[in-house]
């Protein structure tokens, strides 16, 4: 009897402890579908200079949104992006659910996180058609 007991301890324990490690993974998880790649500040000053050529900017930055020319006539590339981002994740507890019926046991993780951000990135081009110029604005929130 007694080591029915100290099993039963051992399982109730293993499956409130299993419940607290399903938070932290779920916000782990959470955290994960936040990094990729964006367009950021540091991308821009990593892989932009002056005097690149507008194929290497392409290569770095991908196609702008838009394309138009300044009072010279001379080509200004825009990328304006927004984007929010909402990610739930949810588990329920398994393990306990037929060991503790009597108990009234469930167990469930859950972790949510809601973010939004803009970035727009303008790049002036002289005569030839290289980088004359930049300027960029982000936020997060």
């Amino acid at each position: 009897m007694r080591r029915a007991r100290i099993i039963l301890c051992s399982l109730v324990l293993a499956v409130m402890f299993g419940a607290c490690v399903g938070v932290g993974h779920h916000a782990a998880a959470v955290g994960a579908a936040e990094s990729g790649d964006k367009l950021t500040p540091g991308k821009v000053e990593m892989s932009i200079r002056k005097g690149m050529p507008q194929a290497d900017v392409l290569g770095a930055l991908g196609n702008p949104n838009i394309v138009s020319t300044d009072a010279k006539g001379q080509q200004v590339w825009t990328w304006d992006r927004m984007s929010t981002s909402e990610v739930r994740s949810a588990e329920q507890g398994g393990v306990g659910g037929w060991l503790l019926v009597g108990f009234g046991h469930s167990s469930s993780a859950s972790a949510s996180h809601r973010s939004q951000r803009t970035m727009t990135l303008i790049i002036y081009f002289d005569e030839k058609n290289c980088v004359r110029d930049l300027a960029y604005h982000s936020s997060s929130f």
